[in-house]
């Protein structure tokens, strides 16, 4: 059982196997989403307007509804976006990779510390969430095009396994991910009430299920 942990404050951090590569999973997509928000900044791309097709290469039978709906389809970048991170859809994320490629992404993430392994999914240590994090807080608390919509998506974002243990309640922004199997494990990344980052990440190669208890 591999856990990594890292609690970042304004009095200071606690962080424990902060190095450590541990799986991913859907945690990724938050900072693909900030990716996708800042190209579409950057190259004037109206996420309300443009669309992007639905094509038969692009489903995926893990979480979301794209998947069950016609190909063909056409979804709006802002729609795409909402799916991709409250319901963790990966068709929606198959969809905005035919545009928003992950060799580009991962141009930008590696650029900023983030996860290296140019994978769809793949593994991550708390330290590059952090520096991923670290540049989506630096975002939504700004006054840049888009970033309100950044901070909505996040705030209603599905499957808070870090909030589901609070016992009050707090303003959580979040971006969980898990899966069972070969590529097993279970995470949560959390910005609490505006100040405090959590996060939380496991791997249990013995019993190959996703500990969302931890």
């Amino acid at each position: 059982m591999r856990i990594g942990v890292g609690l970042y404050t304004p009095e200071g951090s606690y962080t424990y196997n902060a190095s450590e590569l541990i799986t991913g999973c859907c945690t990724i997509k938050a900072t693909y989403a900030l990716y996708v928000i800042r190209e579409a900044v950057e190259n004037d791309i109206d996420i309300y307007t443009e669309k992007l097709t639905y094509q038969s290469w692009h489903y995926n039978s893990g979480s979301g509804n794209i998947k069950n709906q016609a190909v063909g389809t056409q979804y709006t970048i802002y729609e795409l976006l909402q799916k991709l991170i409250t319901i963790s859809d990966n068709t929606a994320y198959n969809i905005l990779l035919s545009k928003f490629t992950l060799e580009d992404f991962y141009a930008y993430n590696r650029s900023i510390g983030g996860q290296s392994d140019g994978c769809r999914y793949g593994y991550a240590s708390v330290e590059q969430r952090y520096a991923e994090w670290s540049k989506i807080i630096e975002y939504i608390q700004s006054d840049s095009k888009y970033a309100d919509v950044l901070y909505k998506i996040l705030d209603d974002a599905q499957y808070g396994y870090i909030e589901q243990g609070m016992v009050n309640q707090h303003k959580v922004l979040h971006k969980s991910g898990w899966c069972s199997g070969s590529y097993t494990g279970a995470g949560d990344v959390a910005f609490i009430d505006d100040q405090y980052l959590l996060i939380v990440m496991t791997d249990d190669r013995k019993t190959r299920t996703p500990r969302t208890d931890v």
